[in-house]
């Protein structure tokens, strides 16, 4: 994937992460780019899932699903090109 591709993905999912969240975009990335916040980013998800789908309540260990979604946030919004 070129460095282009690779900007055009995540302006894309920069996109997605702003229209789940309702267009909340109070945080700021190191690309000057505005981002959702945590909450309303991980609230936007969880109106996409439906928790009582078996596979929903499948893991390997005690599942962190917050965690690993602000994770992938903070990593979105960091990520300078």
């Amino acid at each position: 994937m070129t460095k282009i591709e690779k900007e055009k993905l995540r302006q894309s999912i920069r996109n997605l992460a702003v229209k789940i969240s309702s267009g909340c975009k109070v945080q700021e990335g190191k690309d000057g780019r505005s981002y959702p916040c945590g909450t309303c980013f991980c609230a936007g998800l969880g109106n996409l899932v439906n928790e009582k789908r078996e596979e929903y309540k499948e893991h390997n260990d005690k599942p962190d699903r917050i965690n690993e979604v602000w994770r992938f946030l903070l990593q979105l919004r960091d990520e300078k090109y």
